[in-house]
């Protein structure tokens, strides 16, 4: 009988605690719901400010190409402030707000523009939480120049590009210059580099190996002759001709008469010492190279560079971000004008 007892208690018990685990469960949620989730801040005026700034400096303006403008009341309210930017002739009214659009990564934003032509002066209202937060107006000046400076850069090593390399290299949006030794292989590539409308130049060197292109210091006057006479009917269309200045032919008393031979067919040598080369023993140091190349260039000054082409593929990051800022990429063709 007591046992009986013992296990009714024992039942009484646990329902007892079971229903006191529901109702207190029941209490804790109806709590909860009553705590309201306090509301999100909308995107605040200086952190679209902040976004502005960011795309003034990546596009290269100067600070007095933007300016601030006090409003009256009845202007914009809430606004008490409008940005007026004015757009260089090389930056389009699509360029400049795509970049603005692409940079505001805030969820409660959303933009408006009013454009009044294609590609002409716009207005740019960004609201936040549905609260006109900023007003910008763009307006472009034609007379407006970004004063950089611009770089010409000449590629060797073109050959030792894989397949996937040289396909990138050829369809790269920038120009360039390809530097080439006289040889058979070097005139297959010919087709490949006027297919691409590249340019290229011609380096006069010992790793000439090729009878009909070799210029050797005791060879006879006739010989060079010959030797000179081909490789200007093959590589004719080269922009320049250069000579390392190291090489057999330059330090020999040939070298005059060799110089004269190109000259009378109104091709003229140049040395590539005179050209800056940039190598580096990593990536990160080739880039710390090109950085300080762009940030001592002056204002409208051209700087030829010369570089490896797998070199060359590893700066097109660093290529499109100053090219973004106004420095311009020139064929070499252009450096000559």
């Amino acid at each position: 009988m007591e046992h009986k007892n013992a296990r009714k208690r024992l039942i009484y018990s646990l329902l007892i605690f079971i229903a006191a685990l529901v109702i207190a469960n029941v209490f804790i949620s109806s709590v909860e719901t009553e705590i309201e989730t306090p509301p999100k801040k909308s995107t605040s005026t200086i952190q679209i400010d902040s976004v502005l700034s960011k795309v003034l400096a990546d596009f290269g303006f100067e600070n007095k190409w933007h300016k601030k403008y006090k409003l009256r009341s009845n202007q914009k309210p809430p606004l008490k402030v409008k940005h007026k930017v004015t757009l260089p002739n090389d930056v389009s009214t699509i360029e400049f707000i795509a970049e603005f659009n692409s940079n505001i990564t805030f969820d409660d934003v959303k933009l408006i523009i009013d454009e009044e032509e294609i590609n002409g002066d716009s207005d740019i209202e960004v609201y936040a939480a549905d609260t006109l937060k900023y007003w910008v107006t763009l307006t472009r000046d034609a007379k407006l120049e970004r004063e950089k400076g611009a770089f010409v850069f000449l590629l060797t090593d073109v050959n030792q590009l894989n397949k996937k390399q040289s396909q990138k290299l050829f369809f790269s949006p920038y120009s360039f210059g390809l530097l080439i030794t006289p040889s058979s292989k070097s005139k297959i590539l010919l087709n490949k580099i006027n297919k691409a409308r590249k340019e290229y130049s011609v380096i006069l060197s010992d790793d000439i190996d090729e009878e009909i292109f070799k210029l050797e210091p005791d060879y006879a006057t006739s010989r060079l002759e010959r030797s000179v006479i081909n490789i200007v009917n093959n590589f004719g269309g080269a922009i320049n001709f250069y000579i390392n200045k190291s090489s057999d032919i330059y330090k020999s008393t040939s070298y005059n008469f060799v110089k004269d031979e190109f000259s009378e067919r109104g091709k003229y040598l140049k040395l590539i010492h005179q050209i800056n080369k940039i190598e580096a023993d990593s990536e990160e140091d080739l880039k710390s190279l090109f950085d300080f190349y762009h940030q001592s260039i002056k204002k409208n000054e051209r700087k030829q560079l010369l570089i490896s082409a797998e070199d060359f593929l590893k700066i097109q990051d660093r290529i499109k971000q100053i090219v973004k800022r106004g420095y311009k990429i020139l064929a070499p063709s252009e450096l000559n004008n």
